[in-house]
């Protein structure tokens, strides 16, 4: 037996038990007998592109019926369900069933806080989950039949929940109970990762190992089981524990995952490891079956990615993308001629200036004399990203519309990747795909209220434009948040038939000081909490349910007043 045989075999042994010492082990034996990188990715078992969300059973015909006979699982159990599919129509239906079905029991009023934690915690709207969460829990002691309901259990996914929320907030936040810890370890374990490392980076990295040596880890846990060993200090020891993770996999007849890619990506790039960061860069991009982006010149800063030629299609479907644009003299060329080099080359681009006061003007009049194809508005006034979004959406002319930041990267394959999906499916009304950040220098940046580098980007939305425009209207004329509220608006109207996401990274989000969210009144911290955005959440939200009961879920491009109260920071 060879020495990494040897350590894999004790590894394996160790990992039960001892998890920490395994991940060492899996390092160790990762250095020795040739480096292992991501260089034979072996996707066979890459997961489908468009996994659309499906009920695990069908919706009662008559809310209200069902309601007045459902006890305390039945209840949890459609609202659980309502969370995962983030179902807002259905929990909206169920909600003024809970108050007109004539019941009043201590059932009903714990199913009504536990559907406003749901409800609230997926609109991103911490504050009222966190006491929506708390009452749930306050009316749990009084409620028979709980303990009944299968999986983890409602008290665990209050507390969980309650947990979270207050982690976001940054207040004191209580742990989930042991009786409940000793009955659901590995999903108390699941919970509680993203909070325990950011309290205290020791035991963070003992349970992200935990979870990291399990059958099915989390991508977090590998993730943090890296970035916790990287963030002593010691870079070399964090690319140690990623390729000890990455031969794991392999051992076991996996595919590395892409976040494990990206992080792999991340220390080497601190590493000053050029051509192993292009590697692990290269292999997340290959999971996606999508070209690589390329750093030709040996500068790994984000303004030297290059799109890569892609073989170009003339006909199809005209795209729309709509690009606000305010003193983005720096960074509007890259945005604008990722676009104009997109695989799909029937589009428009809507580039909407507010009120630049540096050359971001000259740079989009000398882009637009080189290219047709893009449009160029100005703002007498700056009023914010959306309303110049609403006047790209009431100019677009293509059968589609999205939009793309000026400060952004789309993948050559965005636009193809989008009008797939939507030409082999009518009924799909929209889209959205997945980004990474990455910070100036060009380092991939880990997104740590999620303890992942991948997530749903909120300017993707690919939408049937004439659709969008006579049914839920224009963005909310507000300055930060709109691009969520138009989605979950949407979302609300059409349910989870008409809607679906990729999960295909199509976009590079640069990452800097002067970016929405990390700068202004809607700053966001690390735990990617805005006090006003989470208040603007919350009131538009309730506007939603009472706007859906009434249909009146459009907004115009100017309406006469707000239709919810809004922040005044928020407001142009």
């Amino acid at each position: 037996m060879s020495g990494r045989e040897a350590l894999i075999a004790e590894a394996r042994a160790a990992e039960a038990d001892e998890p920490e010492r395994a991940l060492a082990l899996w390092a160790t034996a990762a250095d020795i007998g040739g480096t292992i990188d991501p260089d034979e990715t072996g996707w066979e078992q890459r997961p489908a592109v468009l996994a659309p969300l499906r009920r695990q059973g069908p919706l009662p015909e008559d809310f209200e019926a069902w309601v007045r006979g459902a006890d305390a699982c039945a209840l949890v159990g459609l609202i659980d369900e309502i969370s995962r599919l983030t179902d807002f129509r259905v929990g909206f239906r169920l909600k003024r069933a809970l108050a007109d079905c004539g019941r009043s029991d201590a059932v009903t009023a714990f199913a009504g806080a536990y559907l406003d934690m749901a409800l609230s915690w997926r609109a991103q709207a911490y504050r009222a989950a966190l006491e929506a969460a708390r009452r749930a829990l306050d009316l749990a002691t009084s409620c028979p039949g709980l303990d009944d309901c299968p999986g983890p259990g409602p008290v665990f996914e209050a507390q969980s929940i309650r947990m979270r929320a207050a982690l976001v907030l940054g207040e004191p936040a209580e742990d989930v109970s042991p009786d409940i810890e000793e009955r659901r370890p590995l999903a108390v374990a699941r919970a509680s990762l993203i909070g325990r490392w950011k309290r205290s980076s020791e035991e963070g990295r003992g349970l992200a190992a935990r979870l990291a040596m399990t059958d099915d880890p989390p991508p977090a846990s590998e993730v943090l089981a890296v970035w916790l060993t990287a963030i002593g200090g010691d870079a070399h020891a964090g690319m140690a524990v990623a390729r000890g993770l990455l031969l794991r996999r392999r051992e076991r007849g996996d595919p590395a995952p892409p976040e494990l890619c990206l992080a792999g990506a991340a220390l080497a790039h601190r590493l000053g490891a050029g051509q192993t960061r292009g590697a692990w860069i290269a292999a997340y991009f290959d999971h996606s079956r999508l070209d690589t982006p390329t750093w030709p010149s040996g500068d790994l800063r984000f303004d030297a990615i290059k799109t890569s030629p892609a073989d170009a299609r003339e006909d199809g479907p005209k795209v729309s993308v709509a690009m606000s644009t305010f003193n983005a003299a720096a960074t509007v060329e890259q945005a604008i001629r990722s676009l104009l080099t997109q695989s799909h080359r029937n589009l428009e681009i809507l580039a909407v200036d507010d009120a630049s006061s540096d050359s971001t003007v000259a740079i989009l009049h000398r882009l637009a004399a080189e290219d047709a194809r893009v449009r160029v508005f100005e703002t007498r006034v700056n009023a914010g990203t959306y309303v110049a979004r609403n006047r790209a959406l009431e100019a677009a002319t293509g059968d589609y519309f999205t939009c793309l930041d000026a400060d952004d990267w789309a993948h050559p394959r965005r636009l193809q990747r989008h009008v797939g999906v939507m030409e082999r499916d009518d009924r799909l009304v929209a889209t959205r795909s997945n980004w990474f950040r990455m910070a100036e220098d060009g380092e991939p940046a880990l997104r740590r209220s999620l303890g992942v580098f991948t997530h749903a980007n909120p300017a993707s939305p690919f939408y049937r434009t004439h659709v969008v425009r006579e049914t839920i209207g224009y963005y909310d004329r507000v300055r930060i948040d709109g691009d969520l509220e138009h989605w979950l608006r949407l979302t609300t109207r059409f349910g989870l038939r008409q809607t679906a996401r990729l999960r295909l990274p199509l976009t590079i989000g640069r990452l800097h000081a002067g970016s929405l969210t990390q700068s202004g009144a809607g700053a966001q911290d690390e735990e990617a909490y805005s006090p006003i955005r989470s208040e603007y959440r919350a009131a538009a939200l309730a506007w939603r349910e009472r706007a859906l009961a009434k249909k009146t879920l459009a907004l115009d491009i100017e309406p006469a007043g707000r239709p919810f109260p809004a922040p005044a920071a928020m407001l142009p």
